[in-house]
């Protein structure tokens, strides 16, 4: 069960608010399934959904598309 994922909603490539491409970035502290994630990015509804973990000395980043 997953209990709570911390949210954001970026705007990439830009250096202005409200411009760029909006993505969507989970931040997680455990793994998720594959169906899982994608669930979540079809939730979220943008083009692109960034799932990062922190795996100690590096970061893991996996990119859904709705």
């Amino acid at each position: 069960m997953i209990k709570s994922i911390s949210y954001f909603m970026v705007d990439s490539f830009t250096s202005e608010p409200f411009k760029g491409n909006p993505a969507g970035v989970c931040l997680l502290e455990e793994p998720l399934s594959d169906q899982v994630m994608q669930s979540i990015a079809i939730e979220v509804n943008l083009s692109e959904t960034a799932f990062v973990q922190n795996q100690g000395d590096y970061f893991s980043i996996r990119y859904f598309s709705q």
